[in-house]
């Protein structure tokens, strides 16, 4: 009969969205560890910019002592 579908059909089409979700449970990984790199690469940055300033207030600071 039409509409019915036979095991190995309904087998086949099982496999195929088996095989897409895994594609993109791999794509979500990957991008899950760009995010993550980007973060890393974040902080760094923020460690650097907060290096800076620390020092550049050190230095203003020594300036004012200097004036007095």
């Amino acid at each position: 009969s039409k509409g019915t579908m036979t095991t190995r059909e309904i087998l086949s089409v099982l496999e195929k969205f088996h095989k897409q979700m895994e594609e993109a449970r791999q794509v979500m990984a990957g991008r899950m560890e760009d995010v993550k790199n980007n973060f890393r690469e974040l902080a760094q940055r923020l460690k650097e910019v907060h290096q800076r300033v620390q020092t550049m207030v050190a230095t203003i600071m020594a300036e004012q002592q200097r004036q007095r």
